[in-house]
């Protein structure tokens, strides 16, 4: 069983170096790493070619879609040799064992996905501040749209042919990617969790999108829209909970920026606006509470 890596980069030379360590460390031997630049003007494309020199499993390649990570994960998905695949990202760290316990379970067990816990590590410090250890085990889309579960992608090795099924990743999504591509996923595929920490996600850097405000508005503006009629579906309390932070998180822009959500909120708060205002004020009083 082979598995592909695919890795999108954009003016990563200064930490990609980590990452490549960590791939070919692997006790697991069968694989290969795609690293699919977004047209970098940094050092990146060289760094990678210098490690193609040492295992010619490392290869380097330009996004050929459209700009962004998705884009860049989507060419290397269509690129890739294997059969099942690893979207990592270009600052996180793989422990040694975990392609050889990801493809065990694999091997042995009837499923599309599987995942593994993550330590999160202040990219600042080095050091150690949290952990994800959410456990998606069977049929998690309930899961997914109630917050009882959710997906890294780095910390998670899928089925090449599910990807496909589901026509690659959705590339004009802002954030909250992997929500938007496993609540996709999660109708056709079967998922199973290692409940090991096998991965070091490093958080906190400036360039991540988890960084940026407005881009996190902007997930969560793309995903209630895309997924509304699903989440009223399934439950009316979480599709207004999660609208409710969705106005939460509004409140904490600035005049201009929040001016830019005015219009796509309204449209997703339609029919439900006075629940959800009751619900947005309850995350500004814990959020009021916290900063005592």
């Amino acid at each position: 069983m082979r598995i592909s890596i695919v890795i999108p980069s954009y003016n990563r030379g200064y930490i990609i170096d980590r990452t490549l360590k960590s791939i070919l460390n692997q006790i697991y031997q069968e694989w290969e790493c795609i690293v699919v630049d977004d047209f970098s003007s940094d050092n990146t494309e060289e760094i990678v070619n210098l490690y193609h020199l040492q295992d010619n499993r490392i290869m380097f390649l330009r996004n050929n879609r459209l700009k962004g990570a998705q884009g860049a994960r989507n060419t290397g998905i269509l690129a890739a040799k294997s059969d099942w695949i690893v979207l990592f990202d270009s600052d996180n760290v793989m422990h040694s064992d975990f392609l050889l316990k990801c493809a065990d379970v694999i091997e042995s067990n009837n499923i599309d996905v599987v995942t593994t816990w993550s330590n999160v590590i202040d990219s600042k410090t080095n050091k150690k501040i949290n952990h994800f250890m959410w456990v998606n085990n069977g049929n998690i889309y309930n899961g997914l749209l109630s917050a009882k579960c959710y997906i890294d992608n780095s910390s998670t090795v899928i089925k090449k042919s599910k990807l496909e099924e589901i026509g690659l990743l959705s590339e004009d999504c802002p954030a909250f990617q992997e929500w938007d591509t496993h609540i996709r996923l999660s109708q056709i595929a079967i998922y199973k969790t290692i409940e090991e920490c096998l991965i070091d996600y490093y958080a906190g850097a400036a360039d991540a999108i988890s960084s940026d405000q407005v881009k996190d508005v902007k997930g969560y503006v793309y995903i209630l829209n895309k997924y509304k009629k699903e989440w009223i579906s399934f439950s009316k309390y979480y599709f207004i909970k999660y609208a409710s932070l969705l106005k939460y998180k509004i409140s904490l822009l600035n005049a201009e920026q929040k001016a830019l959500f005015k219009d796509s909120f309204n449209a997703i708060a339609e029919g439900y606006k006075p629940v959800i205002n009751i619900f947005s004020k309850v995350f500004t009083i814990k959020h009021l509470i916290s900063q005592r």
